[in-house]
């Protein structure tokens, strides 16, 4: 018996390979543009973010092709594995400076939006893990 495969459809995946794609390309430009509220930090932070939009892209990737729910599940083990470094790295790093633009409040809000998005990435880890569990197991049992 085939395994069950999961809901989404191939359009969301490629949607997300397009976005995850121009996110990519803001990542390495980034640093040409300029930014003035961008430090130099930022290069100790790109290469962390460029490898995690490649992992979703090359996950969306496998998902267009391999859509089961085991290989659904894993992938988004693993990315959300990689959004909580990225995040990490984000919070630790910091690149940000907005007393240059008069707003410094910003790095305060910008803070909590990232450890409100590391916490939900650890969330979508152990939600993910505990469905990725299931599903083996039922594939075990069939």
């Amino acid at each position: 018996m085939r395994e069950e495969r999961i809901p989404e459809s191939r359009l969301s995946y490629l949607i997300g390979i397009i976005v995850n794609s121009f996110a990519l390309y803001v990542i390495q430009k980034v640093p040409e543009w300029n930014i003035v509220f961008i430090t130099g930090q930022y290069g100790l932070v790109q290469n962390v973010l460029a490898t995690a939009v490649i992992v979703q892209i090359a996950g969306g990737v496998i998902l267009i092709v391999l859509r089961t729910r085991v290989m659904h599940y894993l992938l988004h083990v693993v990315f959300s594995f990689v959004s909580i470094y990225a995040v990490f790295r984000m919070i630790t790093v910091f690149p940000f400076d907005f007393a240059v633009i008069g707003i410094p409040v910003l790095e305060t809000v910008l803070k909590i939006l990232l450890i409100i998005s590391l916490a939900a990435a650890f969330i979508g880890l152990v939600s993910n893990m505990f469905k990725l569990r299931v599903v083996l197991r039922e594939n075990r049992r069939r």
